[in-house]
Order: structure tokens, then sequence, then C-alpha cells
């Protein structure tokens, strides 16, 4: 544990959480596995720690479960627990949990009377949500909150982002219900970029799954006029569609997300790298009216151009004709071509045809 006086100060290190023989969770014969813990403090002040990491393939025999337990007001010392909480694929037959078996990243919430336990599930790039009218028992699987390849929207079963983990929870700012989560960048699970969507709490408790979107934190659709980085493309993929991205192969066929410099957590200045040909970067959804014309800030040696449409592979609104094989590569330089873009609210899909690659920084609507 570490503590602060303020949520987003500088945290001092408290002590490590205990059973209350004085033996550190995590390390005595018999204790789960410790992972991606979470902290929820109830009502009445009860203080309750979830962790726990679970196999995601059948022979993993590990020590992993889901777990809670309850701590004393020092946040220190366990006063219950742990105890197993979310089944896991080695126990979920008849739970209903089948499919979407608890992995790791556990985030409770309480809404209402009934508390929503969040996770990522067995399949990685999901995050689901079970609900329970107790803190630490009786969770039934509740549903997909948000899947960062857009798995189950509208029946879908083909990816239209590359595939990794994610982690998050649900927050209810300015009025609205958001699920928060992340994906990848930089060609490796582990640098990642944060995510938002709106969600909707129905009256009988239900979540319907967020489709992935780039609008954010915004509360509905981006002014379809104006400068927008490419960095927010809720869609991306190659000519042959996606895979796991691998730091070893940074130049493979496949775009992704990175930016200058180091990896950090400031200064974004991030980009979609490595489009070739057949590469589509989508963005939803704008709220058009009276575009005439598309601008794109790319950088590359290449002869190409970009069909843009209003979904994928749709009928063309624009066309973008990017590069001159000048051997410019480093430069960005922008490229414009007239729009007709009927107003309404639409996506927009940027399909790259040419040669070589090209970097993607932004681009405008006029």
């Amino acid at each position: 544990m570490a503590v602060c006086d303020t949520p987003a100060g500088e945290y001092e290190y408290l002590g490590m959480v205990k059973h209350p023989d004085g033996s550190i969770l995590g390390r005595r014969e018999g204790d789960y596995i410790q992972f991606d813990p979470g902290i929820f403090i109830d009502s009445d002040k009860s203080i309750y720690l979830y962790s726990g990491n679970a196999p995601r393939h059948i022979g993993d025999t590990e020590n992993k479960s889901s777990q809670v337990m309850k701590l004393r007001e020092d946040m220190l010392t366990i006063e219950e627990g742990p105890a197993a909480l979310i089944p896991s694929i080695l126990n979920s037959t008849g739970t209903g949990f089948e499919g979407y078996e608890f992995y790791e990243a556990s985030s409770v919430r309480k809404i209402g009377e009934s508390y929503y336990f969040v996770y990522s599930d067995v399949n990685s790039s999901s995050l689901c949500y079970a609900v329970s009218e107790h803190p630490d028992y009786g969770y039934q699987f509740g549903g997909v909150l948000i899947d960062i390849c857009d798995i189950g929207i509208d029946g879908r079963k083909d990816r239209v982002n590359f595939p990794g983990n994610t982690h998050g929870g649900i927050e209810f700012i300015n009025g609205r219900w958001f699920v928060l989560y992340h994906r990848q960048t930089n060609h490796t699970q582990y640098s990642r970029q944060g995510g938002a969507e709106e969600i909707r709490i129905l009256p009988d408790g239900f979540i319907p799954q967020a489709e992935l979107t780039s609008c954010g934190l915004n509360g509905g659709p981006l002014r379809g006029k104006g400068i927008y980085e490419a960095r927010i493309a809720c869609n991306l993929w190659g000519k042959t569609g996606v895979a796991f991205l691998r730091k070893k192969d940074p130049e493979s066929e496949y775009p992704y997300f990175t930016q200058d410099g180091p990896d950090r957590e400031s200064h974004p200045n991030q980009y979609i790298a490595n489009i070739r040909n057949g590469a589509v970067a989508g963005f939803k959804y704008f709220k058009f009216s009276g575009v005439k014309k598309i601008t794109v800030c790319i950088r590359g040696n290449t002869e190409g151009k970009f069909l843009i449409t209003t979904e994928p592979y749709g009928k063309i609104c624009a066309e973008i004709f990017a590069g001159s094989g000048s051997g410019e590569s480093k430069v960005w330089k922008d490229f414009t071509g007239k729009a007709e873009i009927p107003d309404g609210v639409y996506g927009l899909f940027f399909r790259f045809e040419g040669k070589g690659s090209v970097d993607f920084l932004s681009f405008e609507l006029e």
C-alpha cells in the first residue's frame, strides 16, 4: 500500500498487506498469486481488497484465482479472507461465466444497491462485468462492457483492431457513465493508450456492450470540422487483417500506433506508423455539415493515395493523392482532396493504396 493526501499527488510507501499473523499476503504457503489489485470502500466504511490472476488455458495448475479479502482500518491487515470470488476456466462449468471467465484486472463499483465487478476475461481483449447484492460473494455474469477488437458488436466475429489485453473500470463523470480501458501501442503488449466510451445502465441493471469510437469523453459525435489526430482512430487493420504485434517485428506489414521518441505519458505526439497498401484507419463518429475537402498530414517515401469512405469499403467520398517518392521521408506534409460527404452522422475510413509506407499524423475537415 501507498498513501497520499490527494488522488494524483506524490504517494509514499505505507507497507505490505499482511495476514493477521504478520505473514505477507501472497508469500504464505497456500496463498493465491496476487495480481492487479483493486480497493473498494463500501458505504459502511468496510474496506475490500480484490486481487488475482487466473489461467487462460486448461492445464495451468498454478495457485491462481480471482479473490477478495476484507481489510482492517489500517488497510494493511487482512480481517477476512482471502476467498475465491469469480470463476476461472478451471471451475466455470454451469456458472454462467463460460467463455468469459476471470483472467485479471479486478475493479469494483457500487451502483444503487448492486455491486459491479469489472474484470478482464480469458479472451483478454474484453472487459466484462458481474453483478451481486454483496461486495464479497454472489456475483453473476452480466456481460461484456467493451472489446478492443469490437468482437460481439452487431454479432461481429472478425477483429477491427489489433488484439491485446485491456484493463479498466467504469466511472460516473458529469452525469454520464463511461467505461475506461486501454489498447496497445509501439508493437508491444506493454505500451498502452487509454480510451473511454460512454455506456448505458438500463433500468434492470444490464449494461449493453459499448462500440469502439473516437469520441472518448465527448458525450456524442465529434464536430465534423477541424483538425483531428490520427491517434484517435478506433479501427485499424492491414491488408490481411490484424495480428498480435510484437516488438521484435516492428517493420511488419501492419500499421501501429507510436510516437516520436521513447514511449512516455506526456507530450503524446502520437501517430499511426507503417500504413502500407491496403491498410485502413477508421474514425467514428462525426456530425457532418457542409464538408467540402479533407487534408491529411503524412510523411513517408511513397507514391499512393488515400480513398476515404464513410463505412469500410463503402462508396468513395474523397480521394487524396499523397506522396511523390522524393525521398523526404522524415518531413510531415499536407495533401488535400475534394470531399462529397452528405450531412449527418458518419464514420470516416482512410484506405491507403500505393507503394512504400506512410506515417499518418492528422487530418483536417473543411
